[in-house]
């Protein structure tokens, strides 16, 4: 529970640093539009779905049995798994709540499919947090930091191929001798195969999962700075929204919690807001998108009272 103690005094700094309260959050809170929290509602079913569909795509290819696994329940467990990403940093929420809601499945391919598509999250938000800090800080041009980018998710992909083969190398000489934890790295040998030999199409379109996020998110977070953050360059909160991601990705902390709202507030004091302004914008957009989440999960719920037969029944892999 240490990350739960330092994001909550991450976030109490940012009152105190600031000069604004709970008050003035509040107050921000029941100013907002009707259409910014219907357009922060919309952003957050689509990265859903997305993340849903990013998953089903690592799914069919490393685990063929996870094919049978409807569409909404996978994107039910990656609802409740980005709930749950509230309390405990992401990389661990994400797949507790997927092996949760399909725990009548055999669970090894929930964690393991799980791990292997944030993976490209990871790259596709470094590679635009490099491309943003030249156009922010270097002063390049966004042609220039959009190749860059872009170079730079070709190269994270090749890499994550070049992990899984040294991974699958040794998994299966360790695997092969009389070592300590031989056994379980016998098990590892036959999934890090099928990762090595990921398809390019395969791999191609994780990839293009995760870049198909940061424009969602971006829009999200750019109508919150429209709204709370008066003064602010919308281009500047765009191009600097991998930043964002990055924090919020952190493995460290629930959410990102503190480190997102201190990152978020400097992205907006970069882009002319004033101090306290952009930090009340952090916190709305961390309840917003919490209540937001919320909604989602509800709605997915209602859907699921519609299609009954999208049950445990259809989380039984074939044997």
């Amino acid at each position: 529970m240490g990350w739960l103690a330092l994001a909550a005094a991450l976030f109490a700094a940012l009152f105190v640093a600031l000069g604004f309260t709970p008050g003035d959050v509040g107050r921000a809170l029941l100013a907002t539009p009707g259409w910014l929290f219907a357009t922060v509602v919309a952003t957050t079913f689509a990265n859903q779905l997305i993340g849903a569909s990013r998953w089903r795509t690592a799914a069919v290819w490393l685990s063929p049995d996870a094919a049978r696994l409807r569409f909404h329940d996978m994107l039910e467990a990656t609802v409740w798994g980005s709930l749950l990403g509230q309390l405990m940093p992401m990389q661990l929420s994400l797949s507790l709540g997927r092996l949760w809601h399909a725990r009548e499945a055999r669970g090894g391919w929930v964690v393991g499919t799980t791990l292997y598509e944030q993976m490209f999250d990871l790259v596709v938000l470094s590679a635009g947090g490099a491309g943003a800090l030249l156009v922010l800080l270097l002063g390049a041009s966004p042609a220039a930091s959009l190749a860059v980018a872009l170079g730079a998710v070709i190269a994270g992909c090749v890499a994550i191929h070049q992990l899984f083969a040294i991974g699958h190398v040794f998994a299966r000489k360790l695997g092969a001798s009389a070592l300590p934890g031989a056994r379980h790295a016998a098990r590892l040998v036959e999934p890090l195969a099928r990762a090595r030999s990921a398809p390019p199409l395969t791999v191609a379109t994780l990839a293009a999962w995760s870049v198909a996020r940061l424009p969602v998110l971006a829009l999200r977070s750019t109508v919150v700075a429209i709204v709370f953050a008066q003064g602010a360059d919308w281009l500047t909160v765009v191009i600097g929204y991998p930043a964002i991601g990055l924090a919020s990705a952190m493995p460290i902390l629930p959410g990102g919690m503190g480190v997102t709202e201190w990152t978020w507030t400097g992205l907006l004091v970069l882009a002319g807001a004033t101090a306290s302004a952009a930090g009340i914008a952090a916190v709305v957009m961390r309840i917003v998108n919490l209540v937001a989440l919320v909604l989602v999960l509800l709605l997915v719920l209602a859907l699921r009272l519609l299609h009954p037969r999208a049950a445990a029944a259809s989380l039984a892999p074939s044997r």
